[in-house]
């Protein structure tokens, strides 16, 4: 890894730490509360590339874990968020195939435990995003340089934010072992939460991208 891609990883891992100091809303079924560092995911892999954006995106989470040791899953919170900039990565960087293997074994993993046998409609938005990888995944990079940037940047947004979200559903039902009754519970509330984060998110990357902030072709680093 040169200078260069040093410093690019370095920035946004520190804009991550200090993003994530700033609350959103409670977790459901646990005293943590989740930050607006939810809308920086998707940026990191999109900007960076998969790999990169994976490692700002959980160097960052990893700092801010130790900043605020009440932050879900302890030292392994930072794997969360960085699988969302991971997911996102694929998609912008011509790697659909590889984000649908992701999710579709996240997907896989749910329905290994006994309570995601039972609450088995959970994960119903993450097959949504799953249709979108599958389906529009080969066009999203193309459209990213197109006029249908917007529409590029919500589908990976979407389907990063529902990666990130799987994953930490997973870490939670392994780490704490809650009654199915909890993930009864957030089935309709989580839709609208990821939503909201979706479309900050789309609304970040567009003003940034299209507004001329960041040059994309200078800063990735594949």
């Amino acid at each position: 890894m040169n200078s260069q891609k040093i410093a690019h990883v370095g920035i946004f891992a520190a804009l991550y730490t200090v993003i994530g100091m700033i609350p959103a809303f409670p977790l459901v079924g646990s005293s943590a509360t989740m930050s607006f560092s939810e809308v920086l995911k998707p940026f990191n892999g999109i900007l960076l590339n998969p790999y990169y954006g994976f490692l700002a995106t959980g160097i960052g989470a990893f700092v801010l874990s130790l900043i605020n040791p009440s932050l879900p899953f302890g030292f392994a919170y930072f794997i969360v968020p960085a699988v969302g900039s991971l997911q996102a990565g694929f998609l912008a960087y011509k790697k659909w195939k590889e984000g649908t293997v992701l999710l579709g074994v996240l997907i896989f993993l749910w329905y290994l435990f006994d309570t995601g046998r039972i609450v088995w409609y959970y994960p119903f938005l993450h097959f949504v995003a799953l249709f979108f990888i599958i389906f529009t995944g080969k066009k999203l990079p193309a459209l990213l340089k197109s006029k249908h940037i917007a529409v590029s940047l919500f589908i990976i947004s979407f389907c990063a934010t529902l990666t990130t979200h799987l994953t930490g559903s997973i870490f939670f039902l392994n780490m704490y072992s809650p009654s199915p009754e909890v993930f009864e519970k957030v089935v309709f509330i989580y839709p609208i939460e990821r939503l909201i984060f979706t479309i900050l998110s789309t609304v970040l990357c567009y003003a940034i991208l299209k507004g001329g902030f960041i040059d994309r072709n200078r800063w990735k680093l594949l």
